[in-house]
């Protein structure tokens, strides 16, 4: 066997016709090994063809951890370093000569693989790579490749920012071919190349220790061509290249998309790492605190805006992070809707940067939500936000406005959009979530299931986000809140402990404006209702609904007075309403209050105004209202359909799902109606004929006539009008 080492630096044909000529001659007993960079397999392109000789590139020689550890423990006499082993393993590739140098200095040293590997200035594998690697290259690829692997991560404009050559293109390409521990990324339209870590990071070593300025010139350049695109690099290049006003002004550009992006973490680090007189401006500092916020440390948080406020910000720019700050940390009701006014009032004139407008977007659709004001507006802002973002290629930022489209929807009452929103926003690519939203379409469909009433697949979404987790996101708390909710509306007693216990996993203060403690009373207190503690439910809800920005709860209330025969209470409980709430809520308020007119003997009002009701809930399918579990309301409906009713297939659904043997009070299997009788009984509370109840639930007249006379056969009644005016 002839081994040629560093075959490159042979003439081609000369190399080719001699070891050509010698293996004919020794007819195939004399075999060759070469060995070298750059494309000298094209040399041997007949030979690899026809079988006679193979290519072993780069990759195939990089050592695995399994034979890194087996040498290592060879080496030292059997001493096992598995893990230490593993770590060269992720620094290296596997390239032999960087594992060689990598365990002689851990074995030598006595350190970690993360310090021998830093690159020390003395360091032989810059060295090594530099004179036997990168030196002997042609001089243009030389300086290329010392320019480019300024960065890791790469693509051909970069790489011609980063070095000035107009054929950084092709440069890259001859790397790629020279196997210069460099991978190449396609990905449609686009190709990413990527240096091997420890390659790139020792010819940065070199290119400091021997040219300062010029490492400063190509990180400058690195940090100006990745700000817009990547920000988080552009602040270290920038930093090392000691321009920290460049860093600052960065974050300062970009600081709420990364928040927004789920890059909060990284983002704080990037504020410490600049000097203290520009760490320490009160910008900078609440822009840390939204860090914490998001990252779930809200005493951190808190600790930063107090030293922020020491001093008022001195620019523009300033004063605006400021104000878009207070929609993270403030927490207050009151405080909230000021600082969402400020900066719709910055957006609306203009103050707001182009480039983070659509964020700004994000973020106003996203408190106004949790500040409960007008869901219209939230739909707006974060329809708006979608837009732009799908527009521009923002994909994070298009899914988290997705999904808080369909929760927009949903808590605005557009049932029917906010299933199509939830369907478009899991149609969307799933990017790393934004922790604030976590599980947000899920709740969204639960939410529309609890107020159409479809109460079992509403339990199985909640229950899925209710599980507890590392860190409690504003929808996994809503979860526990509307399973409580959810389970009272079942009437299942055998799942009231899991609810209260879920319940008492949700926090009790408010924050960023949502009143917890109000919730949890209101949706303990309909769980104290199930299993008939009235003393607890009326110790849980009195002063609640005088909680003013709460609307779904002062309906909770109103109908736990009325069920407690206190209408008086229960009227306050509604007046406290206000203008503005959702459908659903309107819809829930109308029922209630002709529910009250209708047993103080105002039933013609009474009539009236749940005709309004009915309005208003029947195009979303808004059902829940109509749904109570005590025989007065179930009573009220009843007359209502004989009264008279617009939406006669409507109520009359709603009155048999509610039937009598859908209580839960047991009756024998032999006189309890079946699903589809009680549809049908449902139905005779109105004034549809039988054939118009037949086309209705899609069967024959002879069959709706069998199921009236089975329905009165268990009922004990002999008429239709008997059959509706039933109690059990």
């Amino acid at each position: 066997m002839v081994v040629v080492d560093d075959a490159q630096f042979a003439d081609r044909a000369a190399i080719t016709a001699t070891v050509t000529s010698l293996i004919e001659r020794s007819r195939s007993r004399l075999r060759f090994v070469l060995s070298g960079t750059g494309d000298i397999d094209s040399w041997f392109n007949r030979q690899i063809v026809t079988g006679a000789a193979s290519a072993v590139r780069s990759g195939e020689l990089a050592m695995t951890a399994d034979e890194i550890d087996e040498a290592y423990t060879s080496a030292s006499e059997g001493k096992a370093i598995s893990d230490l082993a593993r770590s060269v393993h992720i620094a290296t590739r596997g390239w032999p000569v960087a594992v060689r140098l990598a365990l002689l200095a851990a074995e030598t040293e006595g350190t970690a693989i993360s310090t021998s590997m830093a690159g020390a200035q003395d360091d032989p594998l810059t060295g090594y790579i530099v004179d036997t690697v990168v030196r002997q290259l042609r001089p243009e690829l030389s300086d290329f490749v010392l320019d480019a692997t300024t960065c890791s991560r790469l693509d051909a404009d970069l790489a011609e920012a980063l070095s000035g050559n107009p054929h950084s293109a092709a440069l890259l390409e001859e790397c790629v071919r020279r196997g210069l521990f460099i991978d190449r990324h396609v990905h449609g339209d686009v190709t990413v190349y990527r240096w091997h870590e420890v390659f790139a990071r020792h010819c940065r070593i070199a290119v400091r220790r021997e040219d300062a300025a010029r490492a400063e010139r190509a990180d400058l350049a690195a940090a100006v061509w990745l700000a817009a695109r990547f920000p988080i690099e552009a602040t270290v290049h920038a930093m090392q290249a000691g321009a920290a006003e460049l860093a600052a002004e960065i974050i300062r550009g970009s600081w709420l998309q990364l928040v927004i992006d789920a890059d909060a973490g990284a983002l704080a680090a990037r504020c410490l790492a600049l000097p203290d007189e520009l760490a320490d401006l009160p910008e900078f500092l609440l822009i840390r605190a939204c860090c914490l916020d998001v990252c779930g440390d809200a005493a951190g948080a808190a600790m930063l805006r107090t030293r922020a406020g020491l001093a008022r910000p001195e620019s523009p720019s300033a004063a605006l992070t400021r104000s878009i700050s207070e929609l993270f940390l403030a927490h207050d009701h009151s405080m909230l809707s000021r600082s969402a006014d400020e900066v719709r009032g910055a957006l609306s004139s203009d103050a707001v940067p182009y480039r983070m407008r659509s964020h700004v977007l994000f973020l106003l659709g996203w408190v106004e939500l949790r500040l409960r004001r007008d869901p219209r507006l939230a739909v707006d802002f974060l329809s708006t936000a979608w837009n732009e973002a799908t527009a521009v290629g923002h994909a994070v930022l298009a899914r988290r406005a997705a999904g808080n489209v369909a929760f927009a929807l949903a808590f605005s009452g557009r049932f029917t959009a906010a299933r199509r929103a939830v369907a478009r926003a899991d149609a969307v690519e799933d990017d790393p979530e934004w922790r604030g939203d976590g599980g947000i379409e899920r709740f969204a469909q639960g939410f529309v299931d609890y107020w159409q009433d479809e109460i079992p697949s509403a339990l199985e979404c909640f229950r899925a986000l209710a599980r507890p987790g590392e860190h409690e996101t504003y929808y996994a708390r809503l979860a526990r809140l509307y399973l409580a909710l959810s389970v009272a509306a079942a009437r299942d007693t055998t799942a009231v402990a899991e609810a209260e216990f879920h319940l008492s996993q949700v926090i009790g203060a408010e924050e960023h404006g949502v009143p917890w403690l109000v919730y949890r009373k209101v949706a303990a207190a309909e769980l104290a209702a199930v299993v008939g503690d009235t003393d607890r439910v009326l110790a849980l809800i009195d002063g609640v609904a005088d909680t003013p920005n709460v609307p779904v709860t002062a309906v909770h209330v109103a109908d736990l007075y009325r069920r407690l025969d206190r209408p008086l209470d229960a009227a306050r409980a509604l007046r406290t309403l206000g203008v503005g709430a959702a459908p659903f809520v309107q819809v829930d308020a109308l029922v209630l209050s002709a529910a009250l007119q209708w047993a103080g003997g105002d039933r013609n009002r009474a009539h009236l105004e749940l005709e309004r009701a009915l309005d208003t809930a029947q195009p979303e399918g808004i059902a829940r209202p109509f749904a109570r579990p005590d025989e007065p309301m179930r009573a009220f409906l009843a007359e209502h359909a004989a009264w008279g009713t617009r939406h006669e297939h409507f109520l009359a659904r709603r009155l048999a799902a509610s039937a009598p043997e859908s209580s839960r009070h047991p009756v024998p299997a032999s006189t309890a109606l079946t699903a589809r009788e009680r549809d049908v009984l449902g139905y005779l509370h109105t004034r549809m004929t039988a054939a118009e109840i037949a086309a209705e639930l899609f069967v024959s007249v002879n069959t709706v006539r069998t199921h009236q006379r089975s329905i009165y056969r268990k009922l004990g009644v002999t008429s239709r009008r008997e059959a509706v005016r039933h109690r059990p």
